[in-house]
């Protein structure tokens, strides 16, 4: 619904909103990998790897997909504010 009330039928600002979805799924990744793994370099190529595997075009594609993106970053925090305390 916010989507909808700042962008209307754009389909540029729905793809835009989707971007930062993305984005935020490949930090909360980053933060989850360094927790685990405690090596920045191995999160830093595992997010990197994340963001430009095409694989994922469709959660950054279709709008329909946003669900996926959501999930994901609610999952990384979860798991890793389990593993960190």
């Amino acid at each position: 619904m916010a989507d909808y009330s700042w962008w209307g039928l754009d389909p540029a600002g729905h793809h835009l909103t989707n971007i930062l979805l993305h984005i935020l799924v490949a930090m909360s990744l980053f933060w989850f990998i360094n927790i685990v793994f405690q090596d920045q370099g191995l999160a830093l190529f595992t997010s990197l790897l994340f963001v430009v595997h095409p694989v994922h075009v469709e959660e950054v594609a279709y709008i329909s997909s946003r669900s996926d993106s959501i999930g994901l970053v609610f999952l990384n925090d979860q798991a890793g504010e389990i593993l960190e305390g």
